[in-house]
């Protein structure tokens, strides 16, 4: 049983920071759509694309 707990453990601690990235990323995107709003423009588009392409990336790296 002590290697499954430790794989347990592993995925809850890859989920965790699934988790907090997903959360981050919610936080940019609201700041984005926050600025568009305000008259950003597309720069605000861009960088909410990039920071997408930026935690999908991370997202990958732990498959």
């Amino acid at each position: 049983m002590g290697e499954a707990d430790g794989v347990v453990e592993q995925g809850a601690s890859v989920a965790h920071g699934l988790g907090k990235r997903a959360y981050e990323i919610h936080l940019h995107l609201q700041a984005a759509v926050a600025a568009a709003t305000l008259g950003g423009g597309e720069a605000v588009g861009e960088d909410a694309f990039e920071r997408l392409h930026l935690f999908f990336t991370g997202v990958a790296g732990y498959a």
